[in-house]
């Protein structure tokens, strides 16, 4: 995606590194900073906020934030292998003899707190252990790091209204901005 960005948008600078080393660059050097695919659900809580406040210093005052992050509400979070809807390609995922091998050898590192979790699921046959948290805890969460909510949206791309079912939704995107 950066070698095709980079000629395209000349005047931009795109960078690949790992998110816990953001702490090096320049503070407030940045207007937008983008986080797809539920790049902050690779941490534990205490590492996801450090971050969330790293991302808070690295933005110009008035600078976005946009993100995705998977959805504690989400009516297959926390599921196994056979949770899912008997679908083809759901059944072959879940049969598939490394499926069950990783969600038991990793079911001890599962984790359960009101507004978030910690869970292995589908991805990589199970193997992962992500961090999923609610709509309203989100925008606390970010709230308590010195960010603006603007909103949350689906993944149909509608608004998600505080307090709205948000069970259909895998990830859910949000956008704020640095107070």
């Amino acid at each position: 995606m950066l070698a095709l960005a980079r000629p395209r948008y000349r005047q931009a600078r795109f960078l690949d590194m790992d998110m816990r080393e953001i702490g090096k660059l320049q503070p407030e050097s940045f207007d937008f900073i983008f986080g797809p695919w539920n790049i902050l659900s690779a941490f534990s809580h205490d590492e996801r906020v450090q971050l969330i406040r790293r991302v808070h210093g690295l933005l110009s005052p008035g600078g976005l934030f946009a993100f995705s992050a998977h959805n504690r509400n989400w009516e297959y979070a926390g599921g196994h292998p056979m949770s899912k809807p008997l679908r083809p390609r759901n059944i072959v995922d879940a049969l598939h003899p490394m499926s069950r091998v990783n969600y038991l050898s990793r079911r001890g590192l599962r984790f359960e707190h009101i507004d978030y979790a910690m869970f292995n699921d589908e991805a990589h046959r199970w193997q992962g252990v992500f961090y999923y948290i609610s709509r309203d805890a989100q925008v606390w969460q970010l709230e308590a790091c010195g960010f603006e909510f603007l909103e949350a949206l689906a993944e149909d791309g509608h608004t998600l209204r505080p307090g709205e079912a948000t069970e259909h939704n895998g990830s859910i995107h949000y956008v704020c901005c640095k107070r």
